[in-house]
């Protein structure tokens, strides 16, 4: 082959790599405009709103996932992102948005990780949660058995209950926590007793307890003697399932021992909201402001013995208050370890500021009431009611 033929045949070949070259740019940059093919075929699902796509970076460019999960704060970032697509522009038009994981709710780590399973009677789950919604009220409720108890495999002593009595007109919410005595080995017993039995006896009271409490709401001076009468009968009447509680497991009213706190709530939408708590022990009610916390129900008041007291024991220590919240304030119903949770730092600097925005989802609130608090180790109860603000729509 002569000199000429050798010059001809390099041109060749290097013209073929350049051309190759510029083909691949090309297709990379056609497959950016959506005009090719993928190399491997997507799974694209078309909605009418716009929606985030997964870019898969291991995989060519083109090759996307959609999913419908709307996206707040844009701004780009230079490294594995999600896309939103803009419907209502063409569909290569996309904004790159930094893909953040669910922020997880303090103390989330500890919900699921119990040293063992308590081998005793009478078992009770780790941690419970419930909720609702009635118009604008939305309430939580959570109880979570603490650190000591999970560490030495012991039961939560703790009990949350809520239900709709519908007897009471309007109806009204009843809100009741409960918290059986630590150095109790059963007291899980009396605070799960005490709570399902309340329901039955304010149903029974639910009309003269109705009337009682509108009275006391319109400015009846007589009122207020009325529903001690009647508060103290419900009361009353909680003895004899407590004791006969713990005489089919041959236990002393002492092993079932126990406090209570009831809050109950007028449902319906209207400028206030009415309340009624009652309750023996050293359970509270505490109003979250924007200005900071009121208390509404003092577990303390007339004397700090007063919060030591339990049922069956001393049915005669019933104490109530009646109160009334507006739009944008949290009603808090609470054990006395919760009490002790919710006035610490922890809960000041990372929770109360967000329960006052609004209702966070159920596994979050378990999570906040699972935060970690050293002045606080015990189990933790609560019953949270939202007031939704005007004019703020519904989450």
């Amino acid at each position: 082959m002569d000199i000429f033929s050798t010059i001809v045949t390099i041109l060749l070949l290097a013209s073929l790599v350049a051309c190759g070259v510029l083909w691949r740019r090309e297709r990379e940059l056609l497959a950016r405009l959506a005009l090719l093919p993928a190399t491997v075929a997507p799974r694209i699902q078309y909605v009418d709103r716009p929606i985030e796509v997964v870019k898969h970076v291991d995989r060519p460019v083109e090759v996307v996932t959609y999913v419908d999960r709307p996206v707040e704060v844009v701004t780009y970032v230079d490294r594995p992102v999600e896309v939103v697509k803009h419907v209502d522009r063409p569909v290569e038009v996309v904004t790159y948005v930094e893909h953040e994981e669910p922020e997880t709710p303090p103390g989330a780590e500890h919900l699921a990780d119990p040293e063992a399973l308590p081998d005793v009677p009478d078992t009770v789950p780790d941690s419970v949660v419930d909720g609702a919604r009635f118009g604008r009220l939305t309430v939580r409720a959570a109880s979570v058995r603490g650190e000591p108890a999970r560490q030495n495999a012991q039961l939560r002593k703790q009990t949350v209950s809520l239900a709709v009595l519908e007897l009471f007109d309007p109806p009204v919410l009843l809100s009741a926590v409960a918290a059986g005595r630590p150095s109790s080995r059963r007291s899980q017993i009396g605070a799960a007793q005490v709570c399902r039995s309340v329901q039955h006896r304010l149903s029974e009271a639910a009309p003269d307890l109705d009337a009682a409490w509108r009275a006391a709401v319109a400015g009846d001076p007589a009122a207020s003697g009325l529903l001690d009468r009647l508060l103290g009968d419900v009361v009353l009447r909680l003895v004899d399932p407590l004791t006969e509680a713990a005489r089919w497991r041959a236990l002393g009213p002492e092993d079932v021992a126990t406090d209570l706190t009831c809050l109950l709530t007028r449902l319906g939408d209207g400028p206030q909201r009415e309340h009624l708590v009652f309750g023996v022990g050293a359970g509270s009610v505490t109003v979250l402001r924007t200005d900071g916390p009121a208390q509404a129900y003092d577990p303390e008041e007339g004397g700090p013995e007063r919060s030591k007291e339990l049922l069956p024991t001393s049915p005669g220590a019933v104490r109530w208050e009646r109160f009334s919240t507006t739009a944008g304030e949290v009603t808090v119903a609470c054990t006395a370890s919760t009490t002790r949770l919710l006035s610490g730092p922890r809960f000041a600097d990372r929770i109360a500021a967000e329960w006052l925005d609004g209702p966070p989802a159920l596994i979050r609130f378990l999570g906040h009431l699972a935060l970690p608090e050293p002045q606080s180790r015990g189990d933790r109860t609560a019953i949270v009611l939202w007031e939704k603000k005007a004019g703020r729509e519904d989450g």
